[in-house]
């Protein structure tokens, strides 16, 4: 009989020893997070996924590691010119839990932003570096961005308009009754882009893109100049300008002068 109650009393005292070494072995939310970014050091980029997706399961409110999960999402997703939209997926649901969770995350609203950029959603991605603009107001790559947006969608209306009328190349929009209206839709795109771009220039006046985009919205806004030829010609000289500008920088361009979340300019127009 004691022999029995020995045996049985020595199975809590296991319980408790086992336990603890037990307890040792369960994921945390911590050390998923912290294994994730050793995988992301290691360019492991499926393992960090999957260590980062643990961590966010495991602690839903970690801001950092939905973060941690978008970039390396993004990462996944491959270049601008054909992303996967699987791993985009991840990144954008990733971006918007981060702003949720804290609202001025201004480095979650420009990777959001280029990213919804990348999939050709101009809207939204206009609406995320807008929200980044507003949280850095002197950061020259989102200034960037919301001028680039307010160049290509001013842009396409001009274009549109003008496919819409039948015009040649040689037709002019301002002189044609329709311009009013394109005028009234853009012109404050236009301006706005322009005024935004100036600014950055003082802090970033070797970036080839604030030059290339410069020389798109002269060039946009000298398309409603309705009626008014003299001030359509001095848009489209201060554009000629940075177009000049834009090819001197393209000869000499060196790694750093263009923002990698910035949509990309167009190209300089080919010399005649």
């Amino acid at each position: 009989m004691m022999t029995r109650i020995l045996r049985f009393s020595v199975l809590p005292l296991l319980c408790c020893a086992i336990a603890p070494s037990l307890r040792s072995q369960i994921p945390t939310a911590e050390t998923e997070y912290e294994n994730g970014m050793v995988a992301r050091q290691k360019i492991d980029l499926d393992g960090a996924l999957s260590h980062l997706q643990r961590a966010v399961d495991l602690d839903p409110s970690m801001i950092r590691a939905h973060f941690a999960l978008g970039l390396t999402a993004q990462d996944l997703s491959g270049p601008q010119s054909s992303p996967r939209r699987d791993m985009g997926a991840i990144a954008i649901r990733e971006y918007k839990k981060v702003l949720e969770l804290n609202a001025s995350h201004a480095e979650a609203a420009m990777n959001l932003a280029y990213l919804l950029y990348s999939f050709g959603d101009l809207a939204e991605s206009e609406r995320y570096y807008r929200k980044a603009l507003d949280f850095r107001q002197d950061d020259a790559e989102a200034a960037c961005g919301v001028a680039a947006l307010d160049a290509k969608r001013g842009w396409s209306d001009v274009a549109e308009t003008r496919n819409n009328l039948k015009l040649s190349s040689e037709k002019l929009l301002i002189d044609s009754p329709s311009c009013r209206n394109v005028r009234d839709r853009n012109l404050m795109r236009f301006e706005e882009g322009i005024a935004l771009l100036t600014r950055a220039r003082e802090a970033a006046p070797d970036n080839v893109e604030l030059v290339g985009f410069l020389n798109m919205l002269y060039r946009g806004r000298a398309q409603i100049q309705c009626g008014n030829r003299s001030v359509y010609e001095a848009d489209e000289d201060i554009a000629r300008k940075w177009d000049r500008m834009e090819k001197e920088m393209l000869k000499k361009r060196e790694p750093g002068h263009a923002f990698p979340r910035c949509p990309p300019a167009p190209p300089p127009m080919p010399d005649r």
